[in-house]
């Protein structure tokens, strides 16, 4: 009977429907899973911890994956719809490059790609965190993007690490260090 029990609390927590600040978060760990695939991929191809880097990449590709999924079946505006339907144009492109071999001359193509994903997921966000009507929503977004913040500034770090440094990663690292401080306040 316990175990019946626990079964159908379980279906319960998982058939509640969304909530605004659920879709603001999901939005938000899109954006974050951006820049941790590129920066697994940096770590695998400068050899650091192989084997949890290519198994931090590949979770974070099926993640993205998943949640894209679910993201489509969950925003209802035609504004939030067009964002998606741009994430969706890009995310093969990233993930065709995440899936080859981690080569260096990949990586700025890769860094590209992701940050256009980025952008796109942090439209979305903040179009979801509109729609919220709510503080929490606000909230739920600034924290996120603290999320994304700190995986972009390890990734700009992996990136120069494997001799991959140009300005825009120098900015990069520097105004994803900023934002980071300036959001804390």
């Amino acid at each position: 009977m316990a175990c019946l029990v626990l079964l159908l609390c379980a279906w319960a927590v998982q058939a509640a429907p969304w909530t605004a600040a659920d879709l603001v978060n999901l939005s938000g760990r899109q954006r974050m899973l951006s820049q941790r695939i590129v920066k697994a991929y940096a770590q695998v191809g400068n050899n650091v911890i192989p084997d949890q880097s290519r198994q931090i990449l590949a979770d974070s590709m099926e993640q993205f994956s998943r949640q894209l999924k679910q993201l489509g079946t969950l925003v209802t505006k035609p504004e939030q719809k067009a964002v998606l339907a741009q994430i969706e144009r890009v995310w093969p492109d990233v993930q065709s490059i995440a899936s080859m071999a981690a080569v260096r001359e990949y990586a700025p193509a890769l860094q590209e790609r992701a940050n256009e994903l980025q952008s796109l997921s942090h439209q979305l966000a903040g179009l979801l965190e509109d729609d919220s009507g709510i503080a929490i929503g606000h909230l739920v977004n600034v924290a996120g993007r603290q999320r994304m913040l700190s995986q972009r500034l390890a990734k700009a770090y992996m990136l120069r690490a494997w001799n991959i440094d140009s300005p825009q990663i120098s900015k990069e690292l520097e105004s994803s260090r900023l934002e980071f401080s300036a959001a804390l306040q």
